[in-house]
C-alpha cells in the first residue's frame, strides 16, 4: 500500500495526518514580527503551510485518540526515513536499561532558536514520546489547550515544532537530544556523516521513495551484523550540557560514545533514474 511510509511494516499502527488547507487566520491582536528571523521570514508562506503549521497539536489529539494506549508513539513527516530495526531496539534499551517506569521522554534533533520558544525536537527528524508521556498531555486538558493557542492564540505564529515542545515544558518535560535523529541529512557532505547505517533511527529529507527502501535495505544489513553496538549507551539521550542545541547541521553529542570510525566519503544518495 503506498498510501503508508513504505519503511513500515503491515503490523505497524500507522496514522497518516492530512492537514485542513483552510483554517482561522491569526486574531489581529497577536501579531509575527518581520524583523524576527525565525517566524517573520515565514509570514507570507502560503495559508496552507500555515494551516499545517496551526492544527498540528489538534491532529496529534486525533492520533492520540486513534491510538491510546501505545507505549511509544513516533512523530516524522512523509519525507522522512524511519529504519525499523534500530528503533526497535531503541525503545527496547530505553524501557528495560535506560528509563524509570515514571519517566518522560520527549527525544530526538533538537534545536533551540530563541529562549521565548526554547529547546524543542524538530520534527522532520522525528519526534519519539513516550506513551505515557502523550497521555499525561492529554489528560490534565493541556494538549486541547495548546491547539486552541496554536490554532487562534498565543501560539498562532509559532511553528509545528516549536508548539509541540513549549506545550510538553508545560507539564515539565523537556526536549531532549539524540544523535540517532537527523533532520538534516541533505545538508551533509557524506550521507553517512549525519545517517550512520546501524545507528540511525531516523533522516530527513528523503523524499524519494524508492531511495527510502534502498536506504532502509541497506541499514537492516548492516544492524544484523552489528546488532551488538546498539547497547545503553547508545539509547541514552544526550545530556542537555553536552548536546549541541545551536547546530544548524547535524544532531551532535559531545562525548557520546563513539559509534563507528569515521566513514569512508559517500555522496549523499540521489533516487535512481
Amino acid at each position: 500500500n503506498r498510501t503508508r511510509p513504505v519503511w513500515s511494516a503491515a503490523s505497524d499502527s500507522v496514522v497518516l495526518y492530512v492537514p485542513p488547507q483552510v483554517c482561522p487566520d491569526c486574531p489581529a491582536s497577536v501579531q509575527v514580527s518581520r524583523d524576527n528571523h525565525w517566524s517573520g521570514r515565514y509570514a507570507d508562506a502560503p495559508k496552507a503551510w500555515w494551516c499545517t503549521q496551526r492544527t498540528y497539536m489538534d491532529g496529534l489529539g486525533k492520533f492520540l485518540a486513534h491510538f491510546p494506549g501505545m507505549d511509544y508513539y513516533m512523530l516524522v513527516d512523509h519525507d522522512t526515513v524511519v529504519f525499523p530495526p534500530a528503533l526497535h531496539a531503541l525503545m527496547r534499551l530505553l524501557d528495560h536499561e535506560v528509563l524509570e517506569p515514571t519517566d518522560d521522554l520527549y527525544m530526538g534533533h533538537g534545536r533551540k532558536l530563541t529562549d521565548e520558544v526554547g529547546p524543542f525536537i524538530m520534527s522532520g527528524g522525528g519526534v519519539l514520546l513516550r506513551g505515557k508521556t502523550m497521555r499525561r498531555l492529554a489528560s490534565g486538558g493541556f494538549l486541547e489547550d495548546c491547539a486552541k493557542r496554536q490554532l487562534e492564540g498565543a501560539w498562532c505564529w509559532h511553528h509545528l515544532d516549536w508548539v509541540l515542545g513549549e506545550c510538553l515544558r508545560e507539564i515539565g518535560v523537556r526536549a531532549s537530544g539524540h544523535d540517532a535523529f537527523q533532520q538534516y541529512s541533505h545538508k551533509c557532505g557524506a550521507f553517512d556523516d549525519c545517517c550512520a547505517p546501524t545507528y540511525s533511527v531516523a533522516c530527513h529529507k528523503v523524499p524519494d521513495m524508492d531511495l527510502q527502501l534502498r536506504l532502509q535495505a541497506e541499514h537492516a544489513a548492516s544492524v544484523e551484523r552489528e546488532a551488538h553496538k546498539l547497547t545503553k549507551a547508545w539509547a541514552k539521550p544526550c545530556e542537555d550540557r553536552l548536546y549541541w542545541w545551536n547546530s544548524s547541521k547535524n544532531s551532535r553529542c559531545t562525548g557520546s560514545p563513539a559509534r563507528r570510525p569515521p566513514p569512508a566519503a559517500r555522496p549523499t544518495p540521489r533516487p535512481t533514474p
